[in-house]
């Protein structure tokens, strides 16, 4: 290899060791190396699956691979699983999954897939970056799940909440800072039913309670109701805050190129007709919804200017039925 010194190239030489664990360079050489695998086998990112058999999400070293049919998803594998092994690399099979997502009746799905000379078994939800993707596309168990860790967050940061040495503002910077995005992590595509929206509230004011502490009401303690807790509080509830995140997002998502495959999928319309009964909810008509109320028409072209978008965050951020 050779090294650039002040803008020419330096004599060639050998490389005998690799890179420690935590190099700065080990993220780049790596994602270069990841680079050329894709190219090799040939499969694009660009685009989405709504318009070509087979799609390809790759972060760091974990990879999804998406496809219509069995048969393009064995030979995407395939092409990926050499490409791969040209450059060193190997794919973790202990780590592999697989899951089907449509409207197929989970009975009539095989447990386990065969593609080449590997076996993977079938689940119906799997962790990519940090957030559940279900088979249902159910927002609920990336909540649940949330509330969860959220909620072992909790129990850890419990003896800084109890401290007497710690101001009640210390207090809530902490829970802003190191509690509250655990809780609201992805919330961005969240779809969230009243349901979700109380139990998300319901975890907060247990926390705020904690931190408040109870009232002296003539001459006896008792906890405090929900108005006091966000009395005292005087700030935006979770859902709130979650809510901007995600019309934060939209306005992202409508200011991207035209031929971002984020900009592609929101965009798209799916085949095929919606269930009988009543629709679930989509993420655009929580976004919908939520610039219903602070009088914005048109959200798509507003969103496209960054200034004009910034002011109706602003209004959403006061409205206080958001």
């Amino acid at each position: 290899c050779r090294v650039r010194i002040q803008g020419d190239l330096s004599e060639e030489f050998e490389t005998t060791a690799g890179l420690r664990q935590g190099d700065a360079l080990a993220c780049l050489l790596f994602n270069i190396a990841l680079e050329r695998v894709v190219r090799l086998a040939g499969l694009s990112s660009r685009g989405n699956i709504f318009y070509k058999s087979t799609q390809l999400l790759a972060y760091a070293d974990d990879i999804n691979l998406m496809a219509r049919t069995v048969r393009s998803l064995e030979e995407a594998f395939e092409s990926l699983s050499q490409a791969a092994a040209e450059m060193g690399l190997q794919i973790n099979m202990d780590k592999t999954k697989y899951m089907v997502s449509g409207p197929t009746p989970s009975s009539r799905l095989p447990d386990a897939i065969t593609l080449g000379c590997s076996t993977f078994q079938r689940v119906e939800m799997f962790t990519y970056l940090g957030s559940t993707v279900h088979m249902a596309n159910d927002s609920v168990v990336e909540i649940n799940k949330r509330l969860l860790s959220a909620n072992r967050c909790y129990f850890g940061l419990l003896p800084l909440f109890r401290s007497r040495t710690l101001s009640r503002k210390s207090k809530l910077t902490i829970y802003k800072t190191l509690l509250r995005p655990v809780q609201v992590y992805g919330a961005e595509t969240w779809v969230m039913t009243k349901q979700s929206e109380n139990r998300i509230r319901a975890f907060e004011r247990k926390i705020l309670r904690r931190i408040l502490g109870p009232v002296c009401d003539h001459g006896s303690w008792r906890r405090r109701t929900n108005e006091e807790v966000y009395q005292q509080y005087d700030d935006i509830d979770v859902v709130h805050f979650a809510k901007l995140g995600r019309l934060r997002w939209a306005g992202h998502v409508a200011r991207l190129p035209d031929d971002d495959p984020a900009k592609k999928l929101f965009e798209a319309q799916p085949f095929g007709s919606r269930g009988r009964g009543r629709p679930k909810q989509r993420w655009v008509d929580n976004v919908e919804e939520d610039v219903a109320r602070t009088g914005c028409r048109d959200w798509r072209n507003t969103a496209r200017d960054r200034v004009k978008w910034k002011a109706v965050l602003k209004e959403a951020k006061a409205h206080p039925g958001l």
